[in-house]
């Protein structure tokens, strides 16, 4: 239980910290995609969409791992 509670507390740090960088990224990504054309400008501005979807998928498999599932 006490392992469980660790882990829990440690998974939301993470995602605090990482909740607070995502403007960050948004703006770099956006700064950058003013600058690219094409593709390029389309995959820069899907950047924040998969840093959000990594961030999510990091919690869930962290809070598995705890559980025991993973």
């Amino acid at each position: 239980m006490d392992g469980l509670i660790t882990g829990i507390i440690g998974a939301v740090i993470a995602v605090v910290i990482a909740l607070a960088l995502v403007p960050t990224v948004i703006s770099s990504a956006s700064q950058a995609a003013t600058n690219a054309t094409g593709p390029t400008a389309t995959l820069l501005d899907l950047i924040p969409l998969v840093f959000v979807a990594g961030l999510i998928l990091v919690v869930v498999f962290l809070f598995m791992k705890k559980k025991g599932k993973a």
